[in-house]
């Protein structure tokens, strides 16, 4: 699986899937997971080559994870061992239901923590925070519907108790 950076890109995509060319040297998304000090893996239901599950993680404007035009989608990320989370933050486009899923070693079935529906910004960005407290190893972000046929989330930032970020 393959990432590349692509410049920022305020408008969202205008197809979907199987997109390639452009943007800098790629990166394996193994060696991005490894720079990492928290996360495990990251995996999708939709993979874009240009727009990939990764770059929800990169905390950077400059990139973004985009679904493929159909819902459900659906992240799952990883972390290294079991943390109490204070709070998950979503910077995302076009998003009007999602819902987020926790799983951790003591409790081996997802339990959905949050689902919610967000007003139609028209396109703009929408910022969400949602405070937590209990443990987790793994993270489940459902897309439901998009108020369009194609939606981005630019960053999901996980933050433990104690303010420690994890990605």
């Amino acid at each position: 699986m393959r990432s590349g950076r692509q410049p920022n890109n305020a408008s969202m995509p205008s197809g979907g899937g199987t997109n390639t060319g452009g943007g800098s040297p790629a990166v394996t998304l193994d060696k991005w997971v490894a720079s990492s000090p928290s996360v495990m893996d990251v995996v999708a239901t939709s993979h874009d080559l240009k727009h990939p599950p990764a770059h929800a993680l990169t905390n950077s404007s400059d990139t973004f994870y985009t679904t493929t035009g159909m819902y459900p989608q659906e992240i799952v990320l990883g972390i290294r061992e079991d943390t109490k989370i204070a709070e998950i933050r979503i910077t995302s486009r076009n998003i009007k239901r999602f819902s987020i899923s926790i799983l951790s070693t003591a409790n081996a079935t997802w339990q959905e923590v949050i689902n919610k529906e967000l007003p139609d910004t028209k396109g703009k960005v929408q910022n969400e925070a949602h405070q937590l407290s209990m443990a987790a190893k793994f993270f489940k972000f459902t897309i439901l519907s998009g108020h369009d046929h194609f939606c981005a989330i630019y960053s999901i930032r996980i933050q433990a108790a104690g303010g420690r970020v994890l990605n």
